[in-house]
């Protein structure tokens, strides 16, 4: 699947019957909520509303590229961006259910945000790429081993970032270069496993060993489902 790839979104938008919307992809590898979100998901514009998620997202040659899955919108409606759950994903889950009868996710309790080197510059920080911790969650595996998100807040263009936190340049020895890579490595584990984060505080470099939990099912309110 490829960005400006033609898709069909199929659902029930509203109740009123099936209902085919078409659109672009328009992104890949997106997240929705810091380093803890769910996947790489597929960004579409094609409308997808309140009924739409679980339909399949169609390519041009009718293949299901992905699964609808949210919108991030102000007022509820389509004026926003879709999001879908690629369909490697979506083997994966079914495997697990087919196996476990559930599907159980990996979970490090960070949120994060992308490091670029205008943001490195401005904070003085030591890598201008990677994943900069904003905040931990109480009792959460990152939290457990010792990692710290920020802890005073300044802005810098147009947003708001919590500064002082630790900055994730590597999971496992594979460096994090995107803003979904961090996300990506940990979906692609399981609860329970241990991964070895290459980190900098305060400019001196480390390695954190970090034993996931399983994640929480929360709802983002940002995000409709």
């Amino acid at each position: 699947t490829r960005v400006g790839d033609v898709v069909l979104a199929v659902g029930n938008p509203f109740g009123v019957g099936q209902t085919v919307t078409m659109g672009i992809i328009s992104g890949k590898g997106r997240q929705t909520g810091g380093g803890d979100s769910f996947e790489d998901f597929l960004q579409t514009d094609a409308a997808i509303n309140r009924g739409n998620s679980g339909g399949p997202l169609v390519n041009a040659r009718g293949r299901v590229v992905g699964i609808n899955s949210q919108i991030r919108t102000t007022n509820g409606g389509s004026v926003g961006v879709g999001f879908a759950i690629p369909i490697d994903v979506v083997k994966r889950s079914l495997a697990q259910l087919r196996t476990d009868g559930k599907v159980r996710y990996a979970y490090i309790g960070v949120s994060t945000v992308p490091l670029f080197p205008q943001l490195a510059a401005k904070f003085g920080l030591p890598a201008t790429a990677g994943a900069w911790i904003q905040q931990t969650t109480a009792g959460g595996p990152a939290a457990a081993a010792g990692l710290k998100g920020g802890d005073r807040r300044e802005r810098f263009q147009a947003q708001e970032y919590e500064v002082g936190g630790d900055v994730i340049t590597a999971v496992d020895g594979r460096p994090i270069r995107t803003e979904s890579a961090l996300g990506a490595a940990i979906a692609a584990k399981r609860p329970g496993d241990t991964v070895t984060l290459t980190v900098y505080r305060d400019g001196k470099r480390r390695d954190v060993t970090v034993k996931l939990g399983e994640r929480p099912l929360r709802l983002n309110p940002s995000l409709t489902p």
